[in-house]
């Protein structure tokens, strides 16, 4: 998961609403300059790729992903520490994927064939689980207008919710 951090003023839109713990934000839309772990005003943005498929879409392979599979970018707002462990989480995921990787390879050059494709194959699928569990928030549902994010906390939906209901 790559981000692109950026400090600095992206200005919010007020294109988003809140659905339960979800917020739904119009494609490509910048949230407020707050943390959306810990609701802290923060300079640091990050525009995270967001993608999402139907659930019957995960079964099958990357191909029949890529055809059905939906993807936008959205500008979050993060505070340093939240960053910093969001990244940590990340490099934990590329570590386990690249031992994986090494792994699955070196069995090729072994007696031990079997165990190490096994291991290489386990150790490549935690690497993938823990970096996707390194993205700060997940899109639930999206279509080609908008998308439903979940992991903002409470204290940030709230204060959105506030804000957003008086400007209407």
């Amino acid at each position: 998961m790559k981000f692109k951090t950026r400090s600095g003023p992206p200005k919010p839109q007020q294109n988003f609403k809140i659905e339960g713990n979800l917020i739904v934000v119009k494609n490509g839309g910048i949230l407020p300059p707050r943390c959306v772990k810990c609701n802290k005003a923060c300079k640091i943005r990050i525009r995270q790729k967001l993608q999402w498929m139907p659930a019957w879409v995960r079964i099958f392979s990357v191909i029949v992903r890529k055809t059905v599979g939906k993807e936008t970018y959205v500008t979050i707002g993060l505070c340093q520490r939240h960053l910093k462990k969001n990244r940590f989480i990340e490099k934990i995921g590329r570590i386990f994927l690249l031992l994986g990787i090494g792994i699955f390879i070196s069995a090729f050059f072994t007696t031990h064939f079997f165990p190490l494709i096994s291991a290489g194959v386990l150790f490549f699928i935690l690497g993938l689980g823990i970096g996707s569990a390194g993205a700060p928030i997940k899109a639930v549902y999206m279509d080609n207008y908008m998308v439903k994010i979940k992991g903002c906390s409470k204290e940030f939906l709230n204060s959105v919710a506030i804000k957003n209901t008086e400007q209407d």
